[in-house]
């Protein structure tokens, strides 16, 4: 800024400055610091008192993050990384830096085509250069503020999802913005404000967001839904209560899923025992099995950080281990954990002599697929069992292609509009009010 008026557009901009920065740290997911705390109640007590009235106010993160030396422009080109590295130190300013600086982006196939497959869509594009073309389509959603449309035109684009194609031979290729998500798929605007109520990480992480009979998540379990984000045991946990409450209002129902704590506790007989019998997991997850084709058991291997799937074809007397880091396997320890997984089964319905006399867990064959998807990175071994309980004779199909992006947006949209989910109904009260507040009433 220079010139007479620069004093003036500084001071407002630092008033607004600050003004965003408050409303940052006054959320309830923000962690605020405070004074040291000092014994009062120890021997030393006007010691105390003493040493807390030398501590001097604290400056907040902005305060400090101004008063930081200058960086070298030329060793700084990327303003995102050095904010990614210095965020545990600006907490709030690492936030608004996120909110403000990240970009949406476009995926191009082909700079050739780009120019003649934008101006089809908006004609506006006509004369411009590919880059410049592109950078429109990223910043739309600046551009286009919802504070500039009318009540009666066009909702603010926070709702419109991109649809641009970029041809190249053979190939189409589509981007639409959601929330987090870049994926190939629009998604409704209402399910766009469900997902952007959701993932506002002003908000409290505490609320549940997602409510089963067993199980339920809160905005910060959700949170482990995002892209390349490790996923939270506990949302395989409720996918297996949600679509064991589904599947129950189906008359021709054969699948049961477990929760992944029950066989977390498998190493355990007694242990197991106990913990089934206390959260009724025969009585709610296994109930009726000689109707049932087959039972998806989640498991973590803590000697690779790594979740995989064993299911149980009931009717075969057959147990498959699927696996997306099938090569990283120890088998010895997969193995143990299997073997004390099915004693314990067996445990649990020793008394049941229906099933006495058809089968016994332990007397299963084990098998490997070889047709089981396998992961391309460290981050999506949750995702993956996620979709192999749910569509496995869609994964094993040799034509299926995994985008962990729109797998993970599936998945939160399932959980989400679930009518299994009682807190459904609330939630899509909650997002319609907080778009309202934010972006007005389109």
């Amino acid at each position: 800024m220079h010139g007479s008026d620069a004093s003036k557009y500084l001071l407002e901009f630092r008033s607004k400055l600050t003004c965003t920065y408050n409303s940052y740290i006054a959320s309830p997911a923000s962690d605020i610091s405070c004074l040291p705390s000092y014994d009062l109640d120890s021997d030393g007590t006007f010691l105390g008192f003493c040493e807390w009235l030398k501590v001097d106010p604290p400056k907040s993160d902005l305060d400090r993050y101004l008063e930081e030396p200058l960086e070298n422009r030329d060793k700084v080109s990327d303003v995102l990384a050095w904010w990614r590295v210095n965020t545990p130190r600006f907490p709030a300013l690492g936030k608004m830096a996120r909110d403000f600086l990240a970009i949406p982006i476009s995926a191009i196939l082909s700079k050739s085509t780009i120019s003649g497959e934008a101006t089809k869509v908006n004609p506006s594009f006509n004369g411009l250069g590919p880059e410049i073309i592109e950078a429109f389509i990223c910043g739309q959603d600046w551009l286009e503020s919802p504070e500039n449309n009318s009540k009666e035109g066009k909702p603010g684009s926070f709702l419109v999802s991109t649809d641009v194609r970029f041809d190249s031979p053979g190939k189409q290729m589509s981007k639409y913005l959601a929330g987090p998500f870049t994926v190939s798929k629009p998604t409704s605007p209402e399910d766009l404000k469900l997902i952007q109520y959701v993932f506002d990480s002003s908000l409290s992480e505490s609320e549940t967001i997602v409510q089963c009979k067993n199980y339920h998540l809160s905005r910060r379990e959700l949170y482990s839904l995002r892209p390349e984000t490790w996923l939270d045991d506990n949302v395989l946990s409720t996918i297996s209560d949600a679509m064991t409450l589904v599947k129950r209002k189906m008359e021709d129902s054969v699948n049961r899923y477990l929760p992944i704590v029950f066989a977390a506790n498998a190493d355990d007989l007694s242990k197991c025992i106990s913990f089934a019998k206390k959260h009724r997991i025969k009585e709610n997850y296994m109930s009726d099995l000689l109707c049932c084709e087959k039972a998806f058991v989640p498991v973590f291997d803590e000697e690779r950080s790594h979740f995989f799937l064993f299911v149980l074809q009931l009717k075969k007397q057959v147990v498959e281990i699927w696996d997306s880091l099938a090569a990283s396997c120890q088998s010895g320890w997969v193995d143990r954990r299997l073997r004390n997984l099915l004693v314990s089964l067996d445990a649990l319905f020793k008394d049941d002599q229906n099933y006495q006399k058809v089968w016994s867990f332990t007397d299963f064959r084990v098998e490997r697929p070889s047709n089981v998807p396998q992961q391309q990175n460290g981050h999506d071994c949750g995702v993956y069992v996620i979709k192999f309980m749910v569509a496995p004779e869609e994964v094993t199909n040799p034509d299926f292609v995994f985008d962990s992006e729109n797998e993970r947006l599936e998945v939160v949209l399932r959980l989400l509009a679930s009518d299994v989910n009682s807190c459904r109904n609330g939630l899509a009260s909650k997002a319609k009010a907080y778009y309202e507040q934010r972006f007005g009433n389109h």
